[in-house]
């Protein structure tokens, strides 16, 4: 079954079957890791970030377990579950990153699993990107009663992330297939995660193995607002912790974000 016969099933009502629910003692190499549980999709897109829709898709769900198995059941679709293998990549600027390879009827088809938070809350949000297309996002929330709810409703991802919410994406024919590529993956990071600065984009790409002239594209081209950014991010910390204006300013400028950035992010959120 091709992928996007798949995702057309995604909007439906149908009850999915009963997943194994995963427990904490369980043993094997995802034992204890955040991805490990069964998720509810809160969002999807086909045409990239900016047009991700909320709302309850709970019917479509993603289980993964402690030994690295999950399954993707989309709704109302019969020719799933689709099996996949999950293997932790790692973590770099605050996100935790997993691989995900699905068994697709066309072939082994990889995608990138990621969250912000680390350990997250239940309420907290995960994207699934399709390496091949990173277009087609999935986003989902381990509180089902959340997603029934679907409080993102009324987000506008661009306004939401610090996006400029103009489409700089450029079909030129002059574009390589990396620079497209590094721009959609670009794109999906600052819509579906946010607060990065140019330079913590820029790491993140390189760890998603673009090169160098591909990430250049990505930045120039991706509309990021970096004052924005810098605000979200700011705002994020202090929604975790207490910290000084000192200390968040520190942590800004670990962050990447420069001083003038920075200035406008504190001030954003009555620093």
């Amino acid at each position: 079954m091709a992928i996007a016969i798949a995702v057309a099933a995604f909007g439906g009502t149908q009850k999915p079957p009963r997943l194994k629910s995963a427990s904490s003692q369980q043993i094997g190499p995802l034992a204890d890791e955040w991805c490990v549980g069964t998720w509810y999709a809160a969002g999807m897109t086909t045409t990239g970030a900016d047009d991700l829709v909320w709302g309850d898709f709970s019917g479509t769900t993603l289980s993964v377990d402690a030994d690295g198995s999950g399954i993707l059941i989309f709704s109302d679709d019969d020719d799933g579950p689709y099996k996949c293998t999950v293997t932790k990549a790692g973590k770099q600027n605050g996100i935790t990153t997993y691989t995900c390879t699905f068994d697709f009827d066309e072939g082994m088809t990889p995608a990138t699993l990621f969250a912000y938070d680390d350990p997250i809350e239940n309420d907290s949000l995960i994207s699934l990107i399709f390496n091949e297309d990173p277009n087609f996002i999935l986003t989902f929330c381990k509180d089902k009663s959340t997603v029934q709810n679907h409080p993102w409703s009324q987000l506008d991802s661009g306004s939401a992330k610090g996006h400029s919410g103009t489409d700089n994406f450029s079909n030129s024919s002059s574009a390589t297939m990396g620079e497209r590529n590094a721009l959609g993956k670009a794109k999906s990071y600052l819509d579906t995660v946010g607060g990065f600065s140019e330079s913590g984009l820029r790491d993140q790409l390189e760890f998603e193995g673009f090169e160098a002239d591909e990430i250049s594209y990505a930045l120039e081209h991706c509309g990021a607002d970096w004052n924005e950014q810098c605000a979200e991010k700011a705002q994020r910390y202090l929604d975790s912790m207490s910290m000084s204006r000192s200390e968040l300013y520190s942590q800004l400028e670990f962050e990447g974000f420069t001083s003038s950035q920075i200035s406008y992010g504190l001030s954003k959120v009555g620093y």
